[in-house]
């Protein structure tokens, strides 16, 4: 009588742990746990978060795409902007729940939309970069600067394609600021 009590208990509790597991299964299936720490496995580092928003930047990329980099809801609309040879990402120093990373831009000069042209000022220009971590990953949290960078690689890509459909005395405009662009 007790081997039948005894095989029935175990029998019991062996159909428990088969309900609980199913059941935390169906609440919070195994996928979950391993895309979460997936997740946060691939978060960028704080450089690599800086890299990504840089090079989106210098590509004039829209900004649902650099977005996600960033602390500040909305940005205004610039008519110019710095036009960059290069770029250096420095050291990264550490401070109290944030990470400040320089870097130094070789800025050919500024562009300017409304005024359709180039001004040329070559010149190193180091903008400290704050970024602090939140559930998402890192983010930048620096000042708005004056004005965005752009490649000037991309700029010009960007004023040759648009001079095709032009008329062609502003074909000759454009053809003047990619000219002193690529001085």
């Amino acid at each position: 009588m007790k081997k039948i009590i005894n095989r029935t208990a175990s029998f019991f509790t062996i159909i428990c742990i088969s309900v609980l597991f199913i059941t935390i299964n169906l609440i919070q299936p195994p996928e979950i746990f391993s895309k979460t720490n997936k997740t946060i496995k691939n978060q960028l580092s704080a450089r690599e978060t800086l890299q990504k928003y840089i090079e989106l930047r210098l590509m004039d990329s829209h900004w649902k795409e650099y977005s996600q980099y960033i602390t500040w809801p909305d940005e205004p609309s610039w008519d110019c902007k710095w036009v960059v040879s290069n770029y250096d990402i420095g050291p990264s120093k550490k401070q109290k729940g944030k990470i400040i990373i320089p870097v130094v831009y070789m800025r050919l000069g500024l562009y300017c939309v409304g005024d359709e042209d180039f001004n040329h000022e070559s010149k190193k220009v180091t903008i400290n970069y704050e970024l602090v971590k939140n559930t998402n990953g890192w983010k930048i949290n620096s000042e708005i600067s004056d004005y965005p960078e752009i490649s000037a690689d991309i700029l010009v890509i960007k004023l040759r394609t648009s001079a095709k459909k032009e008329t062609p005395e502003r074909q000759i405009k454009i053809e003047t600021i990619v000219g002193k662009i690529k001085k």
